[in-house]
């Protein structure tokens, strides 16, 4: 539960800055307020669905594709609770839906690029200690 806490912690703060900085461009360009409250609100929606996602593709158990297929699903929630706070203002066509999952998926992809990055990083580092201890016995 500690490292959960941890994880929303850190989605909270990333989802919250991006609403707030998406919510100052909705009132430069187009000069409508929201209320903070509700972005708050969604910004801790938001944050429990990516902490849930990171989680289960941190997770060891299971098939590794699996998690990583599961992780996103449950990260796509999201994107409803952006549309339901931003409504048309941002949703105005259609395609801009489809800009959004495109922007999660590099994301995403971007985090399970350095994910596999470290964790060849500490199966070499195993081999090597594996290597060193064959050598000791020799």
């Amino acid at each position: 539960m500690k490292r959960y806490f941890l994880t929303y912690v850190k989605a909270f703060f990333i989802t919250n800055l991006f609403l707030i900085l998406l919510q100052a461009g909705i009132v430069r360009r187009l000069n409508i307020r929201y209320d903070y409250l509700p972005i708050i609100i969604g910004a801790m929606i938001i944050a429990i669905f990516l902490g849930l996602g990171s989680i289960i593709f941190k997770r060891e158990k299971g098939a590794s594709w699996l998690n990583l297929i599961l992780g996103f699903i449950v990260i796509l929630p999201s994107l409803f609770v952006i549309k339901f706070l931003f409504g048309i203002i941002i949703f105005r066509f259609s395609f801009v839906i489809y800009l959004f999952v495109i922007f999660m998926a590099i994301v995403y992809s971007i985090l399970v690029f350095f994910a596999t990055k470290k964790a060849r990083a500490e199966v070499k580092e195993m081999n090597e200690l594996l290597n060193k201890e064959k050598n000791k016995e020799e």
